[in-house]
């Protein structure tokens, strides 16, 4: 009795633009798994990827700076190589949606989605190829400005290492377990080698750098910031029961980091120092990568931020050249994302939090987000496991 839907529901649904047929929504749930699929494998293979080689590059660079001469490093990035059957298999895929578009009012994300995919292939291809031009620089200089501004009013401060960071990665194992036992997100961690950052969420798994130490700060922050932002948006997305809300549609990155950026100044008894440092840094080095060279860059991250050890300002700018792997061409992957979302974020209220968090959205979805809800409760996906 209780899946009976009273009057006024059976009407509103009855009469939806949202309420797909039942062709067309098999043929969707069937396009979601590809989908799944094909962006599973897209993100084992090139998302948070891991440099190999970071630590003999940076004695190179070193070495060369201390010589006073300039190295460029070189990144090896484990499986790195273009999938061009992947690219194809995108493109059959966006073909597939644009099919169903006119009776589905969500395929439209999913091809902005694979759209974006496509493209990030495109560049990596171009890369690999030698035929890469970086192009204007795509950081809107009033927002570095901006960030520059935020970066000198947080300035750096040098964490005591040795007195703070007393707990390991296994230590960190067991806390970040017990969160997620606490917030009932079926999720696994493992400790992995070769990360730029201490932590990451990829997939259904929480990444710990093996190497990293950790203060009861850093992981209250931590767990703020991956697990009840991260995780939590995508084990809400899941419940929608289709994968696109599972990965986040386009733009989604955005709110993603910028919620849980908020999540760390917020939802923590004890705040970690450069949070607000590091997101607006990230900002500069972003549009800073697309004017001047790696070496230059580095020198001017040490003048910015004087107390930050050399490795841990060698490792930040490595961070965004990882897409190029050659840290001599002038671009990078922008990462903006954390100091746009929590600009955005701060400024909303709890309510609309919440819908993002259980909302997989972008900012460019922020005005359908009531037509979103209206197309998932006429048409009753089942959470997916």
């Amino acid at each position: 009795m209780e899946n009976i839907l009273n009057f006024d529901d059976y009407i509103l649904e009855s009469n939806s633009i949202f309420k797909m047929d039942n062709e067309t929504k098999a043929k969707l749930l069937k396009l979601d798994e590809k989908y799944h699929r094909l962006i599973d494998r897209f993100r084992n293979k090139y998302s948070a990827q891991s440099v190999e080689n970071i630590k003999q590059e940076y004695d190179k660079f070193m070495t060369a700076k201390n010589n006073g001469q300039k190295y460029f490093p070189k990144l090896e990035i484990k499986n790195s190589e273009v999938d061009m059957k992947m690219h194809d298999s995108f493109e059959k895929l966006a073909d597939e949606f644009k099919d169903i578009k006119d009776k589905c009012y969500i395929a439209k994300f999913y091809i902005e989605k694979i759209d974006a995919m496509v493209a990030r292939l495109n560049r990596l291809k171009d890369l690999e190829d030698g035929e890469y031009k970086p192009g204007e620089n795509p950081v809107p200089k009033e927002l570095y400005k901006e960030a520059l501004a935020v970066v000198k009013a947080h300035p750096y401060k040098r964490p005591n290492y040795e007195e703070e960071r007393t707990n390991d990665s296994e230590d960190a194992i067991e806390e970040i377990e017990d969160a997620l036992d606490d917030l009932g997100y079926d999720f696994d961690v493992r400790e992995y080698e070769g990360m730029l950052p201490r932590m990451n969420v990829k997939m259904n798994r929480v990444r710990i750098n093996k190497k990293a130490r950790f203060s009861e700060a850093d992981l209250e922050g931590l767990i703020a910031h991956e697990i009840k932002g991260h995780v939590g948006r995508f084990y809400y997305g899941k419940k929608t029961g289709l994968w696109l809300f599972g990965y986040g549609l386009q733009s989604s990155l955005i709110y993603d980091e910028g919620l849980a950026v908020w999540n760390s100044l917020n939802l923590v008894k004890h705040k970690k120092p450069n949070v607000l440092f590091n997101i607006a840094m990230k900002t500069c080095i972003s549009y800073q990568m697309y004017e001047m060279d790696f070496c230059d860059l580095f020198d001017w991250l040490k003048k910015m931020a004087p107390e930050m050890t050399d490795y841990t300002a060698f490792k930040t700018i490595v961070r965004p050249r990882r897409v190029n792997k050659d840290c001599e061409i002038m671009s990078g992957g922008p990462m903006t994302m954390y100091f746009r979302g929590y600009n955005l974020v701060k400024e909303m209220d709890d309510k609309m939090r919440d819908d993002i968090l259980h909302y997989n959205i972008g900012p460019d979805q922020i005005y359908e987000l009531e037509n979103i809800k209206e197309f998932l409760k006429v048409n009753k996906f089942k959470p997916l496991k």
